[in-house]
C-alpha cells in the first residue's frame, strides 16, 4: 500500500510539471503572436504617406502634349514657372496647394522694368494606390493667376508691396492626371493639366491673364 501511494504521488508530480511546461509554452507562443500582430500595423503605417511637400517646375504648353514641346517650353524661359507645393493625404484622397511664379524683364530704350507673374491653385487629388512604388493619380483644382508691375528700385526711396501695380487677374478651373514614384521618403513625378475655364474675376476691371490651355508640371519632394 505505501508503494502504491508513493507511485501515485510521483505520477501526480510528473503530470503537474508537464502541465506547467505546456502552459508556459502556450503563453510564450501567444505573446509572440501578439507581438507580431502589434508590429505589423506599425510597419504598414511607416510606409503610408500623410504629408508631401516639394518644388515644382511648370511649362505652359501652347500646342500638343509631347516631350519635345515640354523641352522647348523649358528652353523658352518666359513660359516656365517655378514654385512649391504641399499636400495632405488621407488614404487615397489628398488636398493641398501649388504656388508658381516667374519674373519678366522688360527692357526699354532708357530703363528696365520688372513684372511678376503667378499661378496659385487649390488642388484635390485621388491616388489609385497606397504605399506602392508607382503612384498614379487624377487631379482637379481651382486657382487664381495674375501679373503685377514691380516698382523701380531706388536707393533714395523704400518701396513695399503697396507700390506694385496689378495689371492682370483671372480665376480658373483645371483637371488632369499624372504619375509619381515613391522612393522611401522621397517622391518625384510629372502631371499634365487642362484648363477647363479661365475667366475674369467678378466685379473687377483687370485684364484677363492669358493662361494656356495645357500645363505640364515636374515635381519632386519629401514625404512624411
Amino acid at each position: 500500500m505505501p508503494r502504491v501511494l508513493l507511485l501515485c504521488t510521483l505520477l501526480l508530480i510528473l503530470a503537474g510539471s508537464l502541465g506547467a511546461e505546456t502552459i508556459e509554452s502556450a503563453d510564450a507562443k501567444s505573446a509572440d503572436t501578439e507581438s507580431a500582430d502589434a508590429e505589423k500595423p506599425c510597419t504598414e503605417d511607416s510606409k503610408t504617406e500623410r504629408f508631401r511637400m516639394g518644388i515644382a517646375v511648370a511649362a505652359e504648353l501652347a500646342g500638343e502634349v509631347s516631350c519635345k514641346n515640354f523641352l522647348e517650353s523649358i528652353a523658352d524661359s518666359p513660359e516656365v514657372l517655378f514654385g512649391v507645393y504641399w499636400e495632405v493625404m488621407l488614404n487615397h484622397l489628398g488636398f493641398g496647394m501649388t504656388s508658381l511664379g516667374k519674373f519678366n524683364r522688360i527692357e526699354d530704350n532708357t530703363e528696365i522694368e520688372w513684372e511678376f507673374d503667378w499661378i496659385g491653385s487649390l488642388d484635390f487629388r485621388y491616388h489609385f494606390t497606397e504605399a506602392s512604388f508607382l503612384d498614379p493619380f487624377v487631379e482637379f483644382g481651382i486657382g487664381c493667376a495674375g501679373r503685377v508691375k514691380l516698382p523701380e528700385y531706388s536707393n533714395e526711396h523704400s518701396y513695399s508691396y503697396k507700390d506694385a501695380e496689378l495689371l492682370m487677374l483671372s480665376i480658373f478651373f483645371q483637371a488632369g492626371g499624372g504619375i509619381a514614384v515613391r522612393l522611401d521618403r522621397f517622391h518625384a513625378g510629372i502631371k499634365v493639366l487642362y484648363r477647363i475655364l479661365n475667366e475674369h474675376v467678378p466685379v473687377t476691371a483687370y485684364e484677363l491673364y492669358p493662361l494656356y490651355k495645357l500645363e505640364s508640371v515636374f515635381f519632386a519632394g519629401v514625404s512624411f
